[in-house]
């Protein structure tokens, strides 16, 4: 009966909570391939804007060289003296070669005292090779724009081997004259533009730049160790190019982080919706359990009731109408209609006293009490509906017990539930024994049944309210499935335990615990 309202509820959760779990899940993973590659197309990005910032501060660099050289060109008095001053400056710059359009006429510039003849034939071999170039710099300039033509690594002839050159124009009102310079990338990269790299980087970032000729790293702010994906070639040295990183993890080490930081996440929240189902579900399985014990419990205090209930007004309407037989029958019917009473008191009794436990309204006065003198009185008054049952109850007692602090009506009530169930569960034997002990700090009373037993898995659960074993002759027999609980209820009150030593087929002791 309760499976089935079950399987139902658990298809309706499946279909509820699982099915949008599950979709939301294999959506989320499958989304997370492609935020990634966005987090990383978004990351590759603000590197490509920082390599870019850095060749704009060398353009910037060597348009303000430009401007300066200009000046120089159009103060013909002290042209040579700036000239110097400004070789003398920039370490980075190693020659300059002066020339008009056509290359008739050229000077050269240069840091050291002396060169060879050969470094000016070879730049100026190099400034006719490039009449292509001149012409798109002349062009440029006609339109108002000004360029600088990056040449490249320079290594005619064996000579300025390592070195780079740019080519572009100084003005000088309507005449122009071609400036060929030649860097030394090494320095210009160390000296001009590591201050602009290491205020870009920081903290943040590892910036280095790269000879892609000689595949040579020049450190600037830190040594790069791994293969670096993003690197861009410098504007004004077409045979270098600037690589930087993320300091620490890579941007792919911190995407491959973040997909596993969010599936764990996501496998958090699924399982805590799984275990909360599963919570759900089980107090459900426990509710639909308890409202069926309830339906059991009421079934059978029906029972428990109509059936004295029928015997006192069957016996009393015979007697009312005198139908007994002589004054023998009279005395046997009016001894069932008081059995019957005292057996709906105590059913009644019970019900009552359960009422009060749940509602938290029982009150105990405790008094010290002779255990011994309160298990005499309960056998005294209990030992007529004994015999009359067929039950032989074996009584052994103990003297030297202590006093103990006990609620005398609720202790009896205890002792006469457990009396009640002996009988109900005795099965064939007809034998009860009833004991009085100590434990070193402890006493007790047991009540020993040789009848029908209970399993291990049912003594879990006799002390919950309602609950009465499920199957064979234990639930056959009827009862409320509350006296345990009142027991239980009791002794809990008066700081003991109940114990339990049973078997299924060898009958059952409990044994109720006080402290000394």
């Amino acid at each position: 009966m309760v499976k089935k309202p079950l399987n139902k509820l658990l298809l309706i959760f499946l279909a509820v909570f699982l099915l949008p779990i599950f979709i939301f899940t294999v959506y989320q993973i499958s989304t997370l391939n492609e935020n990634e590659s966005v987090l990383t197309e978004i990351y590759d990005k603000q590197l490509e804007a920082i390599l870019f910032s850095v060749n704009q501060y060398s353009q910037d660099l060597v348009d303000d060289w430009a401007q300066e050289l200009s000046e120089a060109q159009a103060d013909s008095s002290f042209t040579a003296e700036r000239v110097k001053e400004f070789l003398m400056e920039n370490e980075s710059v190693q020659y300059m070669l002066w020339s008009d359009s056509m290359v008739q006429e050229t000077y050269l510039w240069f840091r050291a005292e002396e060169t060879g003849k050969k470094v000016g034939q070879v730049l100026r071999d190099t400034l006719t090779g490039r009449q292509q170039e001149l012409a798109k710099l002349r062009s440029y300039q006609i339109e108002g724009y000004i360029r600088k033509e990056p040449l490249g690594r320079l290594q005619l002839d064996g000579v300025l081997s390592g070195r780079s050159g740019l080519l572009f124009l100084l003005e000088e009102g309507q005449k122009y004259q071609v400036c060929l310079m030649v860097l030394n990338p090494g320095l210009f990269i160390t000296q001009n533009l590591a201050q602009k790299i290491q205020a870009v980087a920081q903290e943040s970032f590892i910036i280095s730049a790269y000879d892609d000729t000689n595949d040579l790293q020049i450190v600037l702010t830190d040594s790069i160790v791994d293969q670096v994906p993003n690197k861009r070639p410098l504007w004004l040295l077409p045979d270098y190019s600037l690589g930087i990183v993320l300091k620490g993890e890579t941007i792919q080490d911190l995407a491959e982080d973040r997909t596993i930081n969010n599936l764990l996440i996501l496998l958090g929240v699924d399982l805590i919706l799984l275990v909360g189902l599963f919570l759900i579900y089980r107090n459900m399985q426990k509710e639909i359990k308890l409202a069926q014990i309830k339906s059991d419990f009421v079934s059978n205090v029906s029972h428990e009731i109509r059936t004295p209930l029928a015997l006192i007004s069957m016996f009393a309407e015979t007697l009312e109408m005198d139908r007994a037989a002589n004054e023998q029958k009279k005395k046997e019917y009016y001894s069932i209609i008081r059995h019957e009473s005292n057996r709906l008191a105590s059913i009644v009794n019970k019900i009552l006293s359960f009422s009060k436990m749940e509602a938290g309204k029982t009150n105990y006065d405790l008094q010290l009490e002779n255990l011994t003198e309160v298990v005499e009185d309960i056998l005294n008054t209990y030992e007529y509906h004994l015999n009359s049952l067929g039950f032989n109850c074996k009584y052994t007692p103990n003297g030297s017990l202590p006093e103990v602090s006990i609620d005398k009506n609720a202790v009896s009530e205890a002792v006469i539930n457990l009396l009640d169930n002996a009988i109900k569960y005795g099965g064939g034997s007809k034998e009860i024994e009833v004991r009085l002990g100590r434990d070193n700090s402890h006493v007790y009373i047991e009540v020993q049944d040789y009848g029908l037993g209970i399993s291990p898995e049912d003594q879990k659960y006799i002390f919950d309210k309602f609950y009465r074993v499920p199957t064979g002759s234990v639930h056959n027999t009827k009862g409320t499935g509350l006296g345990l609980t009142l027991v239980s209820s009791i002794m809990k009150a008066h700081g003991g335990t109940v114990e339990i030593e049973s078997q299924s087929g060898e009958g059952s002791t409990f044994r109720l615990v006080f402290p000394a």
